[in-house]
C-alpha cells in the first residue's frame, strides 16, 4: 500500500481551511450588526456567502425603495459630523467569484431609516447604482449633522443566471459630512532637569480631541499609570527616562494619540548612611557614613556632639534610625539607617512553677525575642537532655516536661546560644522547677 504523502495532505488541508474561512458569512450580513465606516480609513468588505431577511418591512424589504431588489446583502453605516454636508463612497477594488452561472455585478444605495433597519423608514439618498461590474462612486449632498446612515451593498442576478453574485472589494469614504479635525497630543513637563527623586507634574494638551479616553502614561514604553486628567505627578524618574503619554479621541471610529517627552536629566550623587546594624545597649558604636558631597548633617541632633561628622560615635538604649542629609548642585539626597538595641541584661530566670495554676507556668525569656536564631538545650542533673529548641518565644516557652511527661522538681541545667556576633560566649547557668 502507498504511504501517505504528507506534504500533500498538508497542502489539502491549508486550502481547505482557506476555502472555509472564504465562505464564512460575514458579521455584517444583518443589518443590527452593520460595519461601521470611518472617514479616510480604507476598509475591505465581501458579501461571499451573505443571504437575506425578507419579509414585509424587516430589513432587506427595499425593493419598493431603492433601484434594485435585495439578493444577498451587507450592510455597512457611518453618522456625520457636527456640521453635515456632503459624503462620498468610492467602491473599488471589486473581484467576483467565478462559478458557473454567477453573476458579476453589484448593486448599493445610500439609505436613511428613520427607525434603525426597519424598511418602512427608508429613504435613499444621493445616487443608487446596480449592475456594476467595476469600480464606482456614490455621493450624497447636504446629509444631516450627527446623523447615522446606512450603505447597503448586494449581489446582482443578470439575466440567464443562477446565482447572484458575490464579490470582495474596498470602501472609501471622504466629504465634508464626515471629515473631522486632526486631533493631537503635546507632552509638557514642568521641567526635564531634576535631583534624584524629586516630584514633577507632567501636564499634557489635547487639540480637536472629542470624546478623549483616559490618559495611560509610559516610562520608557511600560505603562506605569492611568489618569482621568491631562497630567500626572510622579517621583519616579530616573535619569535618561522617556515618558508618552496616549489617548483615544471620537466615541466612534475613535483614532489613537500619542506624545513623547525628551529624555530626563536626573543629578544624583553617592551618599550612604552604612548597614543595618544590630548593638547591645549603651555600647559605644561609629554611624559610617560616606557622601560625595561638602554639605551633610545627621538627624535626630540629639544623639550627636556634632552632627557635621560623616562617622558620628552614639550611644543609645532603645533602636533608633538615623538619617544622613545631603546638598550638592542644590539637590538634596538623605539615607537612612536602622541600629537596632538588644538589652544588655542577658540573664534567664533561674525558676518557674509549671503548676497548672497560670501563674510563672513556663520558663519565660522576653530577651530571647531579639536572638531568633538562638539555640536552647537544658539537661537534668546526669546531663540528660530535657529540652532542646532554636529560636524561643512565648509559644516555644518550656513548661518543665520531657516528651510529654512532667518532669521532677529540682535543678537543671542551660546552655544558651544566641548566636549572635556582639555576644560571644553562650549564657549557661541553672533553672529551677517548683511545683
Amino acid at each position: 500500500m502507498k504511504k501517505p504523502n504528507f506534504k500533500h495532505i498538508f497542502i489539502l488541508l491549508t486550502i481547505s481551511l482557506l476555502v472555509i474561512n472564504l465562505r464564512c458569512q460575514e458579521t455584517y450580513n444583518n443589518c443590527n450588526q452593520a460595519l461601521q465606516i470611518c472617514p479616510n480609513v480604507k476598509v475591505s468588505i465581501n458579501n461571499i456567502n451573505a443571504n437575506k431577511t425578507l419579509c414585509t418591512d424587516c430589513e432587506d424589504d427595499f425593493a419598493s425603495t431603492l433601484c434594485f431588489s435585495s439578493k444577498n446583502s451587507i450592510w455597512l453605516k457611518f453618522t456625520t459630523n457636527d456640521s453635515g454636508g456632503d459624503v462620498q463612497i468610492d467602491i473599488s477594488n471589486l473581484v467576483f467569484l467565478q462559478k458557473v452561472k454567477q453573476s458579476t455585478s453589484i448593486q448599493s444605495a445610500l439609505i436613511q431609516a428613520t427607525i434603525p433597519c426597519d424598511a418602512s423608514s427608508y429613504k435613499v439618498i444621493g445616487s443608487c447604482e446596480n449592475n456594476k461590474s467595476n469600480g464606482f462612486g456614490l455621493t450624497a449632498l447636504g446629509l444631516l449633522p450627527l446623523t447615522s446612515y446606512y450603505l447597503v451593498i448586494n449581489g446582482n442576478i443578470s439575466v440567464g443566471d443562477l446565482y447572484a453574485s458575490e464579490a470582495s472589494m474596498d470602501i472609501l469614504m471622504t466629504g465634508t459630512a464626515v471629515n473631522r479635525e486632526i486631533p493631537s497630543i503635546t507632552i509638557n513637563p514642568i521641567k526635564t532637569n531634576l535631583c534624584k527623586d524629586e516630584a514633577v507634574r507632567i501636564n499634557s494638551i489635547l487639540s480637536n480631541c472629542k470624546d478623549s479616553s483616559i490618559f495611560r502614561w509610559y516610562k520608557n514604553d511600560t505603562l506605569f499609570a492611568l489618569s482621568d486628567s491631562s497630567f500626572i505627578e510622579t517621583a519616579r524618574i530616573n535619569d535618561g527616562d522617556i515618558i508618552r503619554v496616549e489617548n483615544e479621541c471620537f466615541s466612534t471610529c475613535n483614532v489613537s494619540i500619542s506624545s513623547t517627552s525628551n529624555p530626563f536629566s536626573v543629578f544624583s550623587f553617592r551618599i550612604s548612611s552604612g548597614k543595618d546594624t544590630t548593638i547591645i545597649e549603651n555600647t559605644p558604636y561609629q554611624l559610617q557614613g560616606d557622601v560625595d558631597a561638602d554639605s551633610y548633617f545627621w538627624m535626630p541632633y540629639t544623639y550627636f556632639e556634632s552632627d557635621k561628622s560623616l562617622k558620628p560615635n552614639i550611644s543609645i538604649t532603645t533602636s533608633t534610625t538615623f538619617t544622613l542629609s545631603a546638598s550638592k548642585n542644590n539637590c538634596t539626597q538623605s539615607d537612612q539607617v536602622k541600629i537596632t538595641v538588644k538589652t544588655k541584661n542577658l540573664s534567664p530566670p533561674n525558676a518557674f512553677s509549671p503548676n497548672g495554676d497560670n501563674i510563672n507556668d513556663t520558663w519565660d525569656i522576653p530577651f530571647l525575642e531579639d536572638f531568633p536564631n538562638c539555640e536552647i538545650k537544658v539537661f537534668s542533673r546526669w546531663g540528660q537532655p530535657v529540652f532542646e529548641t532554636t529560636g524561643y518565644s512565648f509559644k516555644k516557652a518550656w513548661n518543665g516536661s520531657y516528651n510529654g511527661n512532667t518532669l521532677d522538681e529540682g535543678v537543671y541545667f542551660y546552655v544558651i546560644n544566641l548566636r549572635d556576633s556582639y555576644v560571644k560566649e553562650p549564657l549557661k547557668g541553672t533553672v529551677t522547677i517548683i511545683r
